[in-house]
């Protein structure tokens, strides 16, 4: 017998009401829904493991925009603005802040739910091609790997890069083999540029308290990404 997943979404409201409305009704439809009334610090780790994401934008002392700002380039889920500023200006504010959708309230349960629906429907859809590598996720439609908590967003040729080395963990790679098997169209100015995408990689990745692929002194490149040991 198929189990059916249980999508997981994070209500974000200062109004209790709002918040006791919404889980309702979506719990009512066999969703498994978290609640915050307040948010007192950016805290990435309260916003990270769930499918869908539900704000409201009049909060304090952190507002909906701010939020969705913060969380929007660690997170790949849809996010939904649920708010009573209605203006065109509003809208637009949400939107370029990183939302996937603005429902004004007072907004309709059969509303709420429809788009709640086709939001996750389209996420199904798009996470049906990834593969799983060194405990990895690997998303080649969006360059993305999740992993250790995270969700890294790469370039399409550090993504390559990336996928190339957790695909063969046990082996070191030198620049000009990965000049060959990744860009064999390009010029040889690109070969100077392996150490430029490994630079890059290792930097998104240390933002993210995680070590990125490791140096073979006088040989190459070889896979790694792991957390950060701490020096203190």
């Amino acid at each position: 017998m198929e189990i059916m997943r249980q999508y997981r979404i994070l209500v974000v409201d200062d109004d209790r009401s709002i918040l006791k409305l919404v889980k309702n009704v979506l719990e009512l439809d066999a969703y498994d829904v978290t609640t915050l009334d307040r948010i007192e610090e950016l805290e990435l780790t309260n916003f990270v493991g769930y499918d869908l994401i539900l704000l409201d934008v009049m909060m304090e002392p952190v507002n909906g925009f701010e939020l969705c700002s913060y969380i929007r380039p660690h997170i790949s889920c849809p996010i939904i603005f649920l708010t009573a500023k209605e203006l065109e200006a509003d809208k637009v504010e949400g939107l370029f802040r990183g939302a996937d959708d603005y429902i004004v309230k007072p907004f309709g349960t059969k509303e709420l739910l429809a788009r709640v629906r086709a939001h996750l429907r389209r996420e199904e859809r798009r996470e049906e091609r990834y593969s799983e590598i060194a405990s990895c996720q690997f998303y080649p439609e969006r360059y993305e790997v999740a992993c250790f908590g995270k969700v890294l967003k790469f370039s399409e040729r550090e993504f390559k890069l990336l996928h190339l080395l957790a695909s063969n963990p046990k082996q070191t790679f030198s620049a000009e083999r990965l000049h060959t098997l990744l860009y064999p169209e390009s010029s040889e100015t690109q070969l100077r540029s392996i150490s430029e995408y490994v630079y890059q990689i290792r930097q998104k990745c240390k933002q993210e308290g995680l070590q990125a692929i490791a140096t073979v002194r006088g040989v190459g490149y070889r896979w790694q990404l792991e957390p950060e040991i701490s020096k203190a």
